[in-house]
């Protein structure tokens, strides 16, 4: 549980930080972030069928500053120049059985603005992202988020972001194999 609040505490603060600096040039920033969400069953404990170790996320706090994170930053995917892009990834329920970690094709969580209906839209698919993994696997999380950014040769400003932000209980299942894949 303390890893989880630490980790918590760190998200808010990099959300904070983040919001605070694109907050100073309103819009002459790019933002383009990629939040990976752990769906595992650790996160909700036995209201999702985990009976093994209490909830880590019981509360759902991961999608709460998902959406914090989402409304500092002010994301507006429709500004003439310099557009940005706020995509949320879960995991996917799959386990890791060969030498290649599962791909993930999880739909995205897009964010398609900041006006009531938009935002009302995302915050909706957020909510409804089902927690039922048995696993967890970062490596291809990390990697589509990486697949899904802008290229550094299509980011032509320098006030441009690319970030990608994992939010997760604890280690991956097959921790050495994920590590040589990130």
């Amino acid at each position: 549980m303390k890893q989880w609040k630490c980790g918590l505490a760190a998200l808010l603060f990099v959300g904070t930080t983040a919001a605070m600096g694109a907050s100073l040039t309103v819009g002459s920033t790019g933002d383009h972030v990629r939040v990976i969400i752990d769906t595992s069953k650790t996160m909700c404990g036995a209201a999702c069928g985990w009976t093994k170790d209490p909830a880590q996320d019981p509360g759902r706090l991961a999608v709460l500053s998902t959406i914090l994170l989402h409304d500092l930053l002010k994301i507006d995917p429709n500004k003439a120049d310099l557009q940005d892009s706020f995509r949320v990834i879960p995991f996917r329920s799959v386990p890791w059985t060969s030498g290649s970690p599962p791909a993930n094709n999880q739909a995205f969580r897009e964010s398609r603005g900041m006006k009531p209906a938009e935002r009302q839209q995302f915050l909706a698919k957020l909510q409804a992202i089902p927690i039922e993994s048995m696993y967890t696997h970062y490596s291809s999380s990390i990697k589509r988020a990486l697949e899904d950014l802008p290229s550094l040769t299509e980011v032509d400003h320098v006030a441009t972001t690319r970030t990608i932000l994992l939010i997760t209980d604890g280690l991956p299942n097959r921790e050495e194999l994920d590590a040589s894949y990130i």
